[in-house]
């Protein structure tokens, strides 16, 4: 981890990439970001803070292209765990969304996740975990993201204090993906 975090000072367009996302140095450093064999690296540690898996991010990729997990380590995880702490939470539709996220919402007491099995997928062993927290759900503002989000708020909704699906004003002509990191990225969108 340490190795690869140490390459993506050099890794010219990935940490481009990630400054694009609205990610801050403090941040990649602070969750060991790195950059190993043409991908972003992701460490991702599970509730009792060790690490577990290494994610492998792709910027732009296609579908099942865009990320792997380090090989047998791919259990579906929520990402970063810490982040539980926070009454009222908002869930990202991927790691680099909820780590773009938690570095501005967290001043105001708002926590960001993202699980790690990518846009939609919800673990039931999860909600316990949110059980009486507000949510606010944010998928990316196309077809599949809106369908994601709605289809998480219904699997929540019962076990937490309030959920919010929270869809954000970005033009889809420009962004017809869009997500979180163009609001806060390309946007330069503040809370």
């Amino acid at each position: 981890i340490e190795k690869y975090h140490l390459a993506i000072w050099k890794s010219g367009p990935f940490i481009k990439e990630l400054y694009k996302r609205g990610l801050s140095d403090d941040i990649i450093r602070k969750y060991r970001l790195g950059f190993n064999d043409g991908r972003i690296t992701i460490p991702i540690k599970n509730a009792q803070g060790m690490y577990v898996n290494i994610r492998k991010y792709l910027p732009g990729a296609p579908g099942k292209d865009k990320m792997r997990n380090l090989h047998g380590r791919g259990s579906t995880r929520i990402y970063p765990y810490e982040q539980l702490r926070y009454n009222t939470l908002i869930l990202c539709g991927g790691e680099i969304k909820a780590l773009a996220t938690l570095q501005r919402m967290n001043a105001y007491e708002i926590g960001a996740i993202a699980i790690t099995a990518g846009e939609g997928h919800w673990d039931p062993a999860f909600t316990e975990l949110i059980k009486d927290k507000i949510v606010y759900v944010c998928m990316d503002i196309d077809k599949p993201g809106r369908t994601a989000a709605e289809s998480i708020c219904a699997r929540i909704k019962e076990f937490v204090t309030k959920v919010y699906n929270l869809i954000l004003p970005l033009n889809p002509d420009k962004y017809p993906k869009g997500d979180i990191n163009d609001y806060f990225g390309q946007e330069h969108k503040t809370p």
